[in-house]
């Protein structure tokens, strides 16, 4: 009976989590997208609605009027990770459209695209939405990085206007330190901002003098039956969906072990993880599709969703 309960959750989720319903629009009434670019060319810095257009007709060769729809419905299509010098991070793209089905007509394109993501019910319990930003800097942010050394860091290096200053004041909450105990400097670089503003990220993209990676964090799926409030807040897998150089950064000293199942509620693998700060995602070999990653120590356990490419 147990075993039954536990599959009819994870497939709960599982299911909910690719559900297209409001949750998956944004408070600009548009949906965002992640998409892998099929390439042996490193899309430009400046890569653009028309260029992803242009790209798909030239490799699946799209019908004319799929290429009006696109062209009516595409809002805007911008680099991922502008500053990425790593493959495949080059080659992501986010896309935003005002008409949910493109997902479906992405996955139709196989010879352009692939790993299609859409951003869903990305909003935290709090009411907030959460963000990656890696700082570019020669200097390691402190444990008491804040809100305002993460202003004075836009000015120091893009020179802000007066409206973006008084934007980036208005509507971030809070800025922390993402990973205090990473080893890897990339992720010693990385602060997390807490904003009330879910389309934070082309916002931030507006400096690319200051950041080498923006991410919307949209990791809000738990399951547990005695959550300990210390784990949920010290487990980040990042960047999730998951790619090829994701890491599960594990910032409480009471985690021991690690279960991973898919979405039938399978379990997988089993890692005793007591006394690790970090996991590479890359360990468990693991395909494309929706896995639940359950983390339990003696205060309990929180179970973590993650996609992978």
């Amino acid at each position: 009976m147990i075993k039954k309960l536990l599959l009819f959750i994870f497939g709960f989720i599982a299911c909910h989590a690719f559900s297209q319903d409001e949750d998956c629009d944004f408070s600009d009434g548009n949906y965002y997208l992640q998409v892998l670019i099929v390439t042996d060319e490193i899309p430009s810095v400046d890569y653009d609605k028309d260029d992803f257009i242009a790209h798909l007709e030239t490799n699946s060769s799209i019908s004319e009027a799929d290429s009006q729809f696109l062209n009516e419905h595409l809002v805007d299509v911008y680099r991922q990770y502008p500053n990425s010098t790593g493959d495949p991070g080059q080659k992501y793209v986010y896309v935003v459209s005002d008409d949910e089905t493109v997902e479906t007509l992405f996955n139709t394109y196989t010879e352009s695209v692939n790993a299609i993501y859409l951003y869903c019910d990305c909003e935290f319990e709090d009411g907030y939405s959460y963000y990656y930003a890696r700082l570019i800097t020669d200097d390691l942010p402190g444990d008491d990085f804040n809100k305002t050394d993460f202003i004075n860091h836009i000015i120091s290096n893009s020179t802000p206007s007066t409206s973006q200053l008084d934007f980036l004041n208005d509507r971030i909450v809070e800025v922390v330190n993402a990973f205090p105990s990473a080893q890897s400097e990339s992720l010693q670089k990385t602060v997390k901002v807490i904003s009330d503003y879910d389309i934070f990220v082309p916002f931030l993209y507006d400096f690319p003098s200051s950041f080498s990676l923006v991410e919307l964090i949209c990791d809000n799926a738990t399951l547990s039956t005695n959550e300990s409030t210390n784990t949920i807040n010290d487990i980040t897998i990042f960047p999730n969906p998951v790619v090829r150089n994701s890491t599960i950064h594990i910032d409480n000293q009471f985690v021991e072990e690690l279960f991973i199942y898919d979405v039938t509620g399978k379990l997988l693998d089993t890692r005793v993880v007591k006394g690790l700060s970090t996991i590479a995602m890359n360990a468990f070999d693991l395909k494309s599709g929706v896995y639940f990653l359950k983390f339990t120590s003696k205060e309990g356990h929180i179970t973590k969703k993650v996609i992978v490419k």
